[in-house]
Order: structure tokens, then sequence, then C-alpha cells
């Protein structure tokens, strides 16, 4: 199920739900408690709604082992959450590491507790390590640190000292290979992902490796928006997860949003993931015209591995920056593979690796390799066609200008053109092998241009929308410069090549079957 919003009473019945659940939870210990120990600015008690307390109770209490939250935009959840979070570490010796997309929005959440520290002698007293008078230290260490930690020191039941403590650690794109290191090492057991969505695949699939070593003691939060149909929607669609859910009709009958507000709202970009909270469609168009070239569930419906048979290619793509990954990819008639990938490896070393894969024949066939000349690719084609001449090898190597003319005509470039080989040849049957990194395929987007032309979402471009760079997926489409030998040498290749027409007929008159020419065809 994409939303809880499918099991909410009308709304007459849901706004009696809600002032119902106002009184009930004012009645409760924990409710008092947060009442009289957090403030609002103007110096009142917090009063949490329904929904905050919903929040505050599931990361106070930890009743359940896995909980995700969605809530409309701008709800207060940040602020629950880490008000949840100073409650739960100054009352049990708990370690708590807060994952955020970016700097930014860690320091929102630790700047929350700092000042709600500093608001309540209770809290500022078990503060260690720092005088929480000392506001203008406090301010230039989350200005000057991605990770900072906050430890609280409490007396347990047989009154010896412990500690709770929090930790923020950003995962931005720059520093992401040392954040899953850094999750995976961390030595508690709660985890609570901030703006989840927003961390891809790999950060999470980090935070699970790290967890899977702590037994059944394990407690992880999920919050965000639903902005992609990623490992966040995944887990909301699945068993595992308590689901908190506030759209913006609830928001609204708690007192959130005034109506106006709403209306107004309504015709700006994301309405519908931002205040709605629904995952986008699998294949929806952003505010910008972009679309996926490929979705999720199809490029895992191909990581499904498989053996290489007929022509070997390799695609090489050096990286051009220091977060970027060198990536070398063996591709045949329908399989691929990642053989090489580094993010340290300089462009000898690379050059040295590709040709240890060329001449090793015992495991590789491929005799070609694609490599993109453009840029930091230049350095590294010229190497490849030295060491080429150098030992009169046999393999050849193929520069590829991916801003180049395409072939077709209903492409902007080649490297469109290339991705949209890709494309087809993973609609068609292509497998890929079981890695995650393979993902990237579900970040490329494309549209038409102002000729109709179809074109790839730039590097640069991708860049500016906080996407990172696809390394892996370039190299895979590198590997379709030019078409596929159609030579067939097995009867399983035969039988591939039946199969990618019957499916590529089968598509064709999806699109129109009254198209009796192109049927036939």
């Amino acid at each position: 199920m994409e939303n809880l919003i499918d099991e909410m009473p009308a709304e007459p019945t849901l706004k009696n739900y809600i002032e119902q659940e106002k009184k009930d939870i004012r009645k409760t210990e924990l409710w008092d408690y947060a009442n009289k120990n957090f403030f609002n600015d103007d110096g009142s008690g917090w009063e949490m709604s329904p929904g905050e307390f919903e929040i505050f109770q599931a990361i106070v209490l930890k009743e359940h082992s896995y909980v995700e939250i969605i809530t409309s935009t701008q709800y207060g959840k940040t602020l629950t959450i880490s008000r949840a979070i100073l409650t739960r570490i100054t009352t049990f010796p708990d370690e708590f590491m807060v994952v955020s997309p970016d700097l930014k929005r860690g320091q929102i959440l630790l700047n929350y507790i700092v000042k709600d520290t500093a608001a309540n002698e209770y809290f500022s007293q078990k503060l260690t390590g720092m005088n929480i008078k000392e506001r203008n230290l406090m301010m230039r260490l989350l200005e000057e640190k991605s990770k900072v930690k906050l430890t609280y020191t409490i007396v347990k039941e047989d009154d010896k000292v412990g500690y709770g403590s929090v930790e923020v650690l950003s995962v931005q794109a720059k520093r992401k290979k040392d954040a899953i290191t850094a999750v995976m090492g961390f030595g508690g057991n709660n985890i609570v992902q901030d703006e989840a969505a927003l961390e891809d695949d790999e950060v999470d699939a980090g935070v699970y490796r790290m967890m899977a070593g702590k037994g059944k003691n394990v407690f992880h939060v999920k919050i965000g928006n639903p902005f992609f149909r990623n490992h966040f929607r995944r887990d909301w669609v699945g068993q595992d997860y308590k689901k908190i859910y506030v759209d913006h009709k609830i928001a609204v009958i708690e007192g959130r949003y005034e109506p106006e507000f709403l209306e107004k709202a309504k015709v700006k970009p994301k309405f519908d993931v931002l205040f709605e909270c629904r995952f986008p469609a699998a294949e929806a168009i952003d505010s910008k015209g972009w679309m996926n070239l490929l979705t999720e569930d199809e490029v895992r419906l191909a990581m499904q591995g498989g053996t290489h048979f007929g022509e070997e290619r390799l695609g090489g793509d050096p990286a051009d920056e220091g977060v970027n990954a060198s990536a070398l990819i063996k591709r045949s008639f329908g399989y691929a593979e990642i053989l090489f990938s580094s993010s340290k490896s300089d462009l000898m070393d690379f050059a040295g690796q590709t040709v240890l894969i060329l001449d090793d024949k015992e495991r590789h066939k491929a005799d070609r390799v694609y490599v993109d000349r453009v840029g930091v690719g230049a350095g590294y084609l010229s190497r490849l066609n030295e060491v080429k001449r150098a030992g009169e090898k046999k393999w050849s190597v193929m520069g590829v200008n991916a801003g180049e003319k395409a072939a077709d005509e209903r492409y902007f470039n080649k490297r469109a053109e290339m991705y949209w080989r890709l494309r087809a040849w993973l609609k068609a049957g292509g497998k890929l092998s079981r890695d995650e990194r393979w993902m990237e395929l579900a970040k490329v987007k494309y549209k038409p241009d102002s000729s109709g032309k179809l074109k790839i979402m730039s590097k640069d471009e991708m860049r500016e929308n906080s996407i990172e760079s696809p390394d892996h997926a370039d190299a895979l489409a590198l590997t379709f410069y030019d078409p596929d030998s159609v030579k067939m040498i097995s009867r399983e290749e035969k039988f591939f090549m039946q199969r990618m027409r019957q499916n590529k007929l089968k598509q064709r008159q999806r699109m129109d079957p009254s198209d009796e020419k192109m049927t036939r065809n």
C-alpha cells in the first residue's frame, strides 16, 4: 500500500477522532512530562498534537524495533524527534546516531537539542564535557564538524553512573564512503535516519550491515518526505516497520496549517510529495520535465546475475573528481558485470587494471574497450593506446565522445543514443550482476528537447540536482556506442535473440496494437 491515507476515515469522522485523541493524550504521564520540560518560544509549555505525541512516544518508549514516519512538510517532526531523543538519553544509557543527508539538516536537529538543554536545568546538569553556557564554543563545533556527539550523565537503577549520547553523522555525497564506514563502526543500537528518502540505497545498506551484528536489541527509525521510490518506499510498503503517517488533512485538523495556506501550496511543485505525502509514480515527470530512464523495479528485476556469451565488450569510465569512481564494466550479449571500481585509483592505475583484464584471455574474451575520451578520459585513452602500440596488443580501444552527434536523429547526442540502447537491452531481457551499484541506472533521467529529440540529463545538471554521478551506469552505456554483433555461436544465443525479438514485438503492440505495419515488422 502506497499510503495509509487509503485507510483514513472521512474528514468529519477524522476530526472527531483527532479531537478525542487530544483529550486522551493529555491524561498520559508522557504528555505531561513533555509539557513541563520543553517550552515554546514564548515560554509556555510544549503541547503536543496527537501526531507529534505518536512520534515522541515511539522514540521514548521504543515499543517497536522498527519505525517509519512520513509527515507533511514543516509539521515539526525534527523538533519532535530531537526532544524525544533528549528525553530518552537523559533517562536511559542509550547511544543514538542520527544519520542526516547533509550537514545543514544535522545541525538543525542538534541545535534543537542544545537549545532545549540550555532552557532546562534538569537537562543542562546532565550534559558532560561542555558548559552549556559556552554557546559560542558549541556553535563553532556545529559549524566546523560534520559529526558532533553530545553525552549526558544518568544514574541507573543500581545507582551506578551511566551515559546516554546522541551523535549526528552527515552522509553528504562527497563524504559518503567515510560515512558508510562510520555508520558500520558505530557501537550503539539506535539509529535514526533523518530525511531518509534523500539517503541512497548504499547508505541504507550500510545501516543494515551495521545493525546485523547487534542481535535483536536494535531500534531503527526512518523519517522524511516520500521524495523517491527507493529503500524508503520499499520499507513503507513492507511489513517490518510500524508506520506513523500525518498528511496535510490531519495537520490542518491539528492546527498546523491554515486552509488558506494549503490552497496556495497546491499550485506549487511537489504538493503531492510534501503535503499529500504520496510517493511519486514509477514514471512520474518532475517539475522540469525529466523522467526516469528506468524504474527501480526494472533495474532490480534485471539484477539476477547470469553468464557471459557472445561478443564481450569493456566500458571504461575514469573518475573526473576524487569523489567519483573509475569504473570498468564487462558486457556480453545478455549480461553485464562490474569488473573494477575505485575512487582512489589514479589514471595510470586504472589504465593498468584495464590492460590486465584485456590481456587475461582465460577469463575474459573482450578484445575492445570503449573509453570516455573527453576531459580526464583523454589521458586514460592515451595511456591505453601507448600500451597497445608498445606491446603490439591485439585488442583495440574505441574513444567515445558522448557529446558527439548521434547516428540516429531521434537522439540529442551520442550519450542519449547509448543510454537508450542500454534501456532497450535491459527491457528486452539483458541481465545485470547482483550489485547495488547498478541502482545508479534508476537515477538517470531523460526528456525531449525543444525539437523533440531525446536528451539525457548531463552530469553537470545531475550535480545541480544533488544526484550523484552514475559512474557505473556511464561505463555500461559506453558499451552501446555501436550496435552489437549479431553473429550466433551457440543455441543459447539463438534462444536469447528470439526472446529479445518477441519482447520487442510485444512492447510495440502494447504501444499501438492497431498499427499493422509496426506489428508485421
